[in-house]
């Protein structure tokens, strides 16, 4: 179990956050170091009457009869599963694929000093000028309808480099699309660094579509331009305010719903700053924000900062943490950025199952690979989404899905997750996935160390945060909103 803050536990067993007494804290202390009831009733006679020992030693027992809360068995968990059969991969890879994107062009007019693609990470491809044939376009949206029968809706997004330097084929691809898709719902989505919305042509296209458009931008001017600069080292923020600005003021009602950003996050970093931008600025709409950290494996550019510069992180968010505590979450408003970032996975736990639970647990975070978002890259091979992108082929559009080769990943990650897991008190709600343990095809158990550290460290600061929202707000988590977005969030 985690001792939190607060004199709250969690209970990996039954998924439950309790806040207990001082002295059933201490019992269990003592009684994970093994000892018996007689010699904890010894120890702590100093600190508390032997009668209400002896009662919390009694509830404790009554509560582990009735749901296990208390347990102390190790390990945790007997056994961590898949949550698909192979039998459903192949049912949901044959005809239930819902999102596909396609990574229209490797080619970018930018040159984002953390870019995954810049070179400056082992192992990555670089943006180069590769642009997706229509002929692969054409034979993949071909794949993607004979393989979304039983899908009730579906869309198609597009992802680059820059995808729309590829604007002529990503109309192509939208216009097939609607073709082939007349009996079912499809909408479209790309990301996009928001440089080349200064053409009418483009924004009249997207919005004539309905596009879910995701604008990359890093903060204020002066966060933003430290790394998201042009090939020639030239800002680009206020190009970007321009164009945005432009495309508000033409299309007002479909910008405020559809146009949201993505917030890439690196040090030296302040999060006060990027936090006031996404919530005050002027082309703030009602669309998500993403917000991220620049991926630290396998690149030498945290190098560049010192291990202070590098550890202000946790203390900014603890600082903005504490904040959100006292000024908004006992209004029910949570902050923008704190919501991408942090709050948002304390709603999915709210709402995860709790109680006298299986002792299996169905492994969280990975996905069918394929299934949720399939990434098709310009030479027609599959990948299970654009994170993952180059590292796990699982097939291509003219020969189909590689079942063999996904049964071995789906076996791979169970016997990973059953050789390491089942002892850690956070193995219900870990996230890891494909993309933080597999490199050039193979798993590597090194990342997944490294990972599993992170994620510990997340957890355990994030049930802290949750204890302490529901001690400001017990209601908080079933009815909140978004600072500025006036919508409901359930869970």
């Amino acid at each position: 179990m985690l001792f939190l803050e607060g004199d709250y536990i969690y209970s990996p067993l039954t998924n439950m956050i309790v806040k207990v007494p001082e002295v059933v804290r201490d019992i269990l202390h003592y009684r994970i170091q093994g000892k018996s009831d007689d010699d904890i009733i010894k120890e702590l006679t100093s600190s508390y009457p032997v009668e209400k020992i002896k009662l919390a030693l009694k509830e404790i027992d009554e509560y582990n009869r009735k749901i296990g809360l208390f347990s102390l068995k190790r390990p945790y968990f007997k056994r961590a599963a898949f949550p698909h059969s192979p039998t459903e991969i192949r049912e949901h890879l044959e005809n239930k694929l819902s999102h596909m994107i396609l990574d229209i062009t490797w080619d970018c007019n930018l040159a984002c000093k953390y870019c995954k693609f810049s070179g400056i990470y082992e192992g990555e491809r670089v943006n180069t000028g590769v642009y997706m044939d229509k002929k692969i376009i054409e034979k993949a949206l071909l794949f993607f309808k004979s393989h979304s029968g039983l899908s009730e809706r579906v869309s198609l997004g597009f992802y680059g480099g820059e995808p729309l330097l590829a604007f002529d084929n990503i109309r192509y691809a939208v216009n097939l699309a609607e073709n082939l898709f007349r009996d079912k719902p499809i909408r479209f989505s790309l990301t996009t660094n928001g440089t080349l919305l200064a053409n009418g042509k483009i924004r009249r296209f997207l919005k004539e579509h309905n596009f879910s458009l995701n604008v990359s931008i890093d903060g204020p001017q002066s966060i933003h331009d430290r790394y998201r600069v042009t090939r020639a080292q030239k800002p680009t923020f206020q190009l970007i305010k321009r164009n945005l600005c432009k495309f508000k003021e033409e299309f007002p009602d479909y910008f405020e719903r559809k146009v949201g950003y993505i917030i890439t996050l690196a040090p030296p970093f302040d999060l006060k700053s990027i936090s006031r931008f996404i919530n005050l600025w002027e082309c703030k709409t009602h669309a998500p924000v993403f917000v991220s950290l620049v991926d630290p494996y396998d690149t030498d550019f945290y190098k560049n900062f010192t291990k202070e510069e590098i550890e202000e992180f946790d203390r900014q968010i603890e600082e903005l943490v504490n904040k959100t505590l006292k000024e908004d979450i006992p209004d029910g408003i949570v902050d923008d950025f704190l919501y991408q970032f942090l709050y948002k996975d304390l709603f999915i736990y709210h709402n995860s199952p709790k109680g006298r639970l299986s002792e299996e647990f169905l492994i969280g975070g990975f996905c069918i690979p394929g299934h949720d978002r399939t990434f098709i890259a310009p030479d027609g091979s599959i990948y299970p989404c654009e994170k993952v992108h180059y590292h796990l082929k699982i097939g291509d559009i003219f020969n189909g899905f590689n079942f063999d080769r996904i049964n071995e990943i789906v076996q791979e990650v169970e016997s990973l997750r059953n050789k390491n897991c089942l002892d850690c008190p956070i193995a219900r709600l870990c996230n890891i996935c494909y993309a933080h343990i597999y490199r050039n095809e193979k798993l590597r158990e090194d990342l997944f160390r490294r990972t599993c550290k992170s994620k510990m460290k997340y957890w355990e600061k994030l049930l802290g945060v949750y204890a302490k929202v529901k001690e400001i707000n017990p209601g908080f988590f079933d009815l909140s909103y978004i600072a500025g977005k006036g919508g409901r969030q359930d869970g």
